[in-house]
């Protein structure tokens, strides 16, 4: 952070009196996870008198499950030397000479804890620091720990996964960037770690770690990439799993009903849906709510209010998780936004850019049942549209791309959710900046139709708009209408900027060949719609197949096919 005023509030001329040195805050310990751990660890680096008798005889096989490998028995082993140790210094207390029969003679089982608190300790305090080599050390040995299984060993506070973590995020914090490769390889050990012996992410571990890739994102994406996606698409796979089982069991449990009872549970579903809808609306509020209180995903609250909010859902810990990772993208979007007021930085604008790409790639990696859900649906659309909306303008061409990147995605998977939505991002946001006559809009224009045209070269994208938009006769939005006309104006060269431009200005050309393009995709697309609509008319097969798919070939985005499809493949064989 950089200081701009002096201790007595003077401002500082950094160019004048400095010759252009910049004044920094230095880094400050913050080691407050761990300082209650402080007396633990010193109960068990002290040997107490009465197991000074013990240390004579060779050491106890530690308590832990399973096979020791070479950690646990260093830990076993230095234990020993450190009571012996003991032992030699001080020859004449009072438990060497006491009788067999007395209390004081009687062994303490020395077990693995106290050889974890006696060493885990020291190496979490070294990770908050700086200077040196100390935090490489401590991070190298906490990854060994977790390879051995260290921390699968109950009765510690020291072993306690999200103490640990805490701690090796702190070295990702300190912003030096030769710590951030082995902080990154004991996140992915530990997320191993986690899916191999729990259903999920408990919500603090989750948050400490994506805390930890977007702070290093911010330095460098590269490095978090590879990680991120992984760590998204395990996330949204466990998800649509447990969807998956729980539409099989629903399935299982209605095979043999008759017609009356059948009749009743389609009556009960549609009142039960029709509460869980309001109540999920009002959930939805209350963690927006929540969201909104807080600066950051760096806030220290925020997790845990985030997680109290989420708890009212009572759904599955993949269903949370998931969850999580929409609302901490979003947030994290939040943080450090590229507004049209400001000059941004290239740090500003790489995390901007970053986290819209992590949302993006969450929303890409939901299963078609996880986008089904009415509660990640309507996460959706109160997280991720309020978020878009506040970031979508800016001049910075790469925030702003990134930003049309995630708006194409709402729109070929989370449409469902979205019309009004999306008709006001229509008509508020990219027709008003195509109808522009700036000159600084060209490159924004140019973004709009490139991406456009990918939405409408697809025949049902085209049906889809104007049947929703413009033969709405509440609304009248007129979305179709008022596009064809822009993109008209803009290919005959009557906007503004275009009209009034210089013969050879190569800018203007590119920006009417680009509206050609998009009309001529429009063109093909309701040519395609008409011809398969008048075979549908006609022929049996081609209706049924519609009904089937939903009546147009699959793009390459995964767009849901017809909820007609689930009654077909569900008929009975014979």
């Amino acid at each position: 952070m950089k200081v701009d005023k002096s201790p007595l509030g003077h401002a500082a001329d950094l160019n004048a009196n400095s010759g252009g040195t910049e004044v920094l805050l230095g880094y400050k310990k913050k080691v407050a996870s761990i300082s209650d751990l402080h007396k633990k660890w010193l109960f068990a680096s002290v040997t107490p008198t009465q197991v000074l008798e013990r240390a004579r005889s060779p050491p106890p096989a530690p308590s832990t499950p399973g096979k020791l490998k070479q950690l646990r028995s260093a830990f076993a082993l230095k234990a020993a030397e450190v009571r012996e140790q003991e032992l030699i210094t001080a020859p004449h207390s009072p438990s060497a000479f006491a009788s067999p029969d007395s209390p004081l003679s009687k062994p303490k089982q020395v077990g693995w804890k106290e050889t974890i608190e006696y060493y885990m300790y020291p190496l979490l305090l070294a990770c908050y620091t700086r200077h040196g080599n100390a935090a490489e050390a401590a991070v190298t040995g906490l990854t060994h720990c977790l390879e051995e299984g260290v921390f699968d060993c109950p009765g510690s506070d020291l072993c306690r996964l999200e103490v640990v973590i805490d701690a090796v995020t702190s070295i990702c914090q300190q912003g030096v960037k030769s710590r951030f490769e082995p902080a990154l390889k004991f996140f992915q050990k530990a997320s191993y770690a986690i899916r191999k012996c729990t259903n999920g992410f408990n919500p603090s571990v989750l948050h400490a770690i994506l805390n930890a890739l977007t702070f290093i994102g911010d330095f460098d994406g590269s490095l978090t990439k590879s990680f991120e996606d992984e760590l998204i698409s395990k996330i949204m796979g466990a998800y649509e799993a447990s969807l998956i089982n729980t539409a099989v069991k629903k399935n299982v449990s209605g095979l043999d009903q008759s017609s009356n009872a059948l009749a009743h549970e389609l009556v009960v579903d549609l009142i039960d849906d029709i509460s869980t809808g309001a109540e999920i609306a009002t959930i939805t509020d209350t963690m927006l709510g929540v969201f909104k209180s807080h600066l950051s995903i760096q806030s220290p609250s925020f997790c845990q209010d985030i997680s109290a909010a989420m708890n009212n859902f009572g759904n599955s810990v993949a269903e949370k998780n998931a969850l999580q990772l929409v609302v901490t993208f979003s947030k994290a979007i939040n943080r450090k936004f590229v507004s049209l007021s400001e000059t941004a930085t290239e740090s500003d604008q790489r995390s901007s850019v970053n986290s819209l790409r992590a949302l993006n790639q969450t929303l890409l990696s939901a299963g078609a049942r996880a986008r089904e859900q009415r509660v990640f649906g309507q996460v959706v659309r109160r997280f991720v549209l309020s978020t878009l909306n506040a970031t979508v303008l800016t001049w910075v061409p790469d925030v702003f791309r990134a930003n049309l990147t995630l708006v194409s995605t709402l729109w070929n998977h989370y449409r469902r959710y979205l019309k009004v939505e999306l008709a006001l991002m229509f008509e508020h946001v990219l027709l008003r900046i195509l109808r522009s006559t700036a000159p600084c809009t060209k490159n924004h224009q140019l973004e709009i139709m490139h991406e456009m045209t990918n939405w409408l070269q697809l025949p049902h994208n085209v049906v889809e708009i104007f049947l929703n938009f413009d033969l709405d006769r509440i609304q009248q939005w007129k979305i179709f209408e008022h596009l064809c006309s822009t993109l008209g104006s803009i290919g005959e060269g009557s906007v503004g900027h275009l009209a009034n431009g210089d013969e050879g200005d190569d800018s203007a050309l590119e920006l009417q060949n680009q509206a050609i393009n998009t009309i001529l995709a429009m063109a093909r697309s309701v040519m395609d719609a008409s011809g398969h609509a008048h075979l549908i008319s006609r022929d049996r097969r081609t209706r049924m197949l519609s009904m089937y798919a939903g009546g147009w070939e699959q793009d390459e985005s995964g767009e849901e096919a017809s909820p007609l499809k689930d009654s077909f493949t569900l008929q009975p064989t014979g």
